[in-house]
């Protein structure tokens, strides 16, 4: 990784597709866009960007903040979920299936996954596409990404923190296997792994078939800790994304 400043940073929306899993989208709407932001639209494939009425600098000069707010069962958690897949999918086409070491489980596709991601980085808006054939990853110009492991950490790296007790049970995601990754969950992949930052996603807290054990949980918040410091050396792009569950009446 390089040390980059980035002068804005933002995820714009994702997209689900048609003929995307229904496991995977629920009760979200293939083809809508579900955007982050007020002044952004998705028209003829293309993102427009409106008016901005909020400052990028509001909180800080290198902090955004939003958040996804409905009604239970609305999708809030689906969308995070989508991201999350597609932030896989895209890493497991460009590192392959060596993208495991001694100390991290490969990557594995989720199946039938078709959606987009869009996002801003330093006033330039990028589109990521992923499908049953591979993926596409360009910017506003037209330019293409992910050529190798080295665009794949121009990236981000997004840290997911979910302590609830139901989440991200693997169990949950069989019918997400592709054919021939019998018994490998993808989503198992993304717990606490030593593999270089090169897949730059991460889920916390570790979970073995759903189950959290809080010694190991530790044992590994205490690895994390000086984890966080060298990511710091190497990257000021990183995406946090904290989940708490809010009771909307």
């Amino acid at each position: 990784m390089t040390k980059e400043r980035m002068e804005t940073f933002k995820i714009i929306g994702v997209r689900p597709l048609k003929g995307c899993n229904k496991h995977v989208i629920k009760n979200l709407r293939p083809d809508v866009f579900y955007a982050f932001y007020n002044n952004y639209e998705l028209k003829d494939g293309k993102v427009i960007k409106g008016e901005q009425q909020v400052p990028d600098n509001l909180y800080a000069s290198n902090i955004s903040l939003h958040a996804i707010v409905g009604m239970n069962g609305s999708g809030k958690s689906t969308i995070v979920e989508l991201i999350i897949r597609i932030i896989n999918n895209l890493s497991f086409y460009i590192l392959g299936e060596q993208s495991g070491t001694y100390a991290a489980e490969p990557l594995v596709p989720v199946k039938r996954l078709k959606a987009e991601l869009y996002y801003e980085k330093d006033n330039v808006i990028y589109k990521i596409a992923i499908s049953n054939e591979g993926f596409s990853w360009t910017d506003e110009y037209g330019n293409i990404m992910g050529h190798n492991s080295d665009d794949l950490q121009s990236l981000f790296y997004t840290i997911v923190i979910n302590y609830s007790h139901y989440a991200y049970n693997s169990l949950e995601y069989q019918s997400e296997i592709m054919g021939r990754y019998k018994k490998k969950f993808w989503i198992e992949a993304l717990f606490h792994k030593n593999d270089g930052y090169r897949t730059p996603i991460v889920l916390n807290p570790f979970r073995e078939r759903g189950n959290i054990d809080i010694n190991v949980e530790t044992e590994l918040a205490e690895q994390r800790s000086i984890a966080f410091f060298l990511i710091l050396s190497f990257t000021t792009l990183l995406v946090f994304i904290p989940i708490m569950t809010l009771n909307l009446l």
